[in-house]
């Protein structure tokens, strides 16, 4: 959570980079944490909460699972559109809102 509130600080503060890199690496960082305590295989549980992240963010379902396709394997594709679904739906915080 910390590294999504350090991403909206710098990129306020001038940061060239982009907005969704740091999503990416923050939704495999806690995907990767819950699937430990959750008992889930931890490449499902990454792409379910890194798509979730991102279409937060985008508010573009299929434009996150086509995005994440280069990264998770193709089979996943059904569990990160519910995740990218479910995460349109609801709105996120300002102070975490990075666009």
């Amino acid at each position: 959570m910390l590294k999504i509130v350090l991403t909206n600080v710098c990129i306020d503060t001038g940061l060239k980079g982009g907005h969704f890199f740091p999503l990416i690496f923050s939704g495999t960082a806690m995907g990767y944490a819950l699937s430990i305590p959750l008992g889930m295989d931890p490449v499902i549980s990454m792409s379910i909460v890194t798509a979730a992240f991102l279409a937060s963010i985008m508010r573009k379902p299929i434009a996150v699972v086509l995005l994440l396709m280069i990264i998770f394997p193709m089979n996943l594709i059904p569990f990160m559109l519910v995740a990218a679904v479910v995460a349109c739906l609801f709105r996120i915080p300002e102070f975490l809102d990075v666009t």
